[in-house]
């Protein structure tokens, strides 16, 4: 082989490694009550105390383990609802709106 393929070669293993190291990072659960579900429901608890910026923490952690669970998203429409933003709201419903309807089981 030529010294120009090999130089070839390794630029274009180089870039599909650092190509590879840029994907979304997704969050891993720490322990057994790490899940969307906990979190969401953790948000609803802290919503209804007033604490909204450790309700929209949760919710965002939510989705964080799971991006296609829709409780997140209901959560951050909640949230937003409450603090009187109306863009949020509707933009987390529509996500949700489309993951439920991917996630929605086919009836025969």
């Amino acid at each position: 082989m030529s010294m120009q393929i090999k130089r070839y070669i390794v630029l274009v293993m180089a870039l599909v490694v650092v190509a590879a190291g840029c994907g979304k990072k997704i969050a891993q659960p720490v322990s057994v009550l790490d899940s969307p579900e906990y979190h969401y429901k953790q948000g609803l608890k802290y919503l209804d105390k007033d604490q909204t910026d450790d309700a929209m923490r949760e919710f965002e952690r939510a989705i964080a383990l799971d991006a296609k669970s829709p409780l997140g998203y209901i959560g951050r429409g909640w949230h937003s609802g409450k603090r009187a933003s109306i863009s949020l709201p509707w933009r987390s419903c529509r996500r949700r709106r489309a993951w439920t309807r991917a996630l929605r089981p086919i009836s025969a």
